[in-house]
C-alpha cells in the first residue's frame, strides 16, 4: 500500500478497498523515519480502529512498528475522550 502522506506533512484518504484490507483515513510524519497511521481494519468479524507507528523499511516501503494501539470501533468515542483530555492537560500545563 502506498503511503498517503508528504514528508514533513499530513494527509486524509478515502481510498477504497477490499473488506480484509486497510483503509488508511489519516496520516502524519511522527520524525524523518516513522509516520504515524489511522485506519480501519476489519479483525475476526469486528471493526478495528489503529493508531501505529509505521518506519520506512530497507526496500523503501512503509512496514508496521509494534508501537500503537487498535480498539474495536465502538471504543473510538472513549478514545477522543482520552486524547481531549491528554490536550486538555497539555494546554493546562503551558498557559
Amino acid at each position: 500500500m502506498s503511503n498517503t502522506a508528504t514528508r514533513g506533512g499530513s494527509a486524509t484518504s478515502t481510498k477504497a478497498t477490499t473488506a480484509d484490507e486497510m483503509k488508511v483515513v489519516y496520516t502524519f510524519v511522527k520524525n524523518s523515519f516513522d509516520e504515524v497511521w489511522a485506519y480501519l481494519q476489519p479483525f475476526r468479524g469486528h471493526d478495528l480502529a489503529h493508531i501505529r507507528v509505521y518506519t520506512l523499511g530497507a526496500d523503501d516501503e512503509m512496514r508496521p512498528k509494534k508501537q500503537g494501539i487498535a480498539v474495536n470501533v465502538r471504543d473510538l468515542p472513549k478514545l477522543a475522550e482520552a486524547v481531549a483530555a491528554l490536550v486538555a492537560a497539555v494546554e493546562a500545563r503551558t498557559s
